[in-house]
């Protein structure tokens, strides 16, 4: 990522990251999928889509989708999915929300996201 990172963003890495705690950040793996991002780019970086159901291999927007993920949050300009993996993995991703972030995956978030407690 070139150049400042965004001050929002920054926040909620502290935050969460603060959260989590230094133990269990260990066992978490963290991406931030920016406008421009393809679904490939996406893919190559974490080893799966967001779109896709990781377990059944369904797409959002197909018939028996059903969301993955442990918690998909709106923080109003970045959203935030966490997705663990048998107790012991997890993933957390931050999201852009914003023109050139790839529409599907902002579809979906909107659709499936609740709005952050702060």
């Amino acid at each position: 990522m070139a150049g400042p990172l965004n001050p929002m963003l920054r926040r909620l890495l502290r935050e969460r990251i603060e959260t989590i705690g230094e133990e269990l950040m260990a066992w978490t793996d963290l991406s931030v999928i920016l406008p421009g991002d393809s679904e490939d780019h996406i893919v190559e970086t974490i080893g799966a889509s967001p779109l896709t159901e990781p377990y059944d291999g369904i797409r959002f927007g197909e018939p028996g989708f059903h969301p993955h993920w442990d918690w998909l949050i709106d923080h109003g300009g970045w959203f935030e999915m966490c997705q663990s993996y048998g107790g012991s993995y997890g993933l957390l991703l931050f999201i852009q929300d914003a023109d050139g972030t790839l529409p599907a995956l902002r579809r979906m978030c909107r659709h499936y996201c609740s709005a952050s407690p702060d």
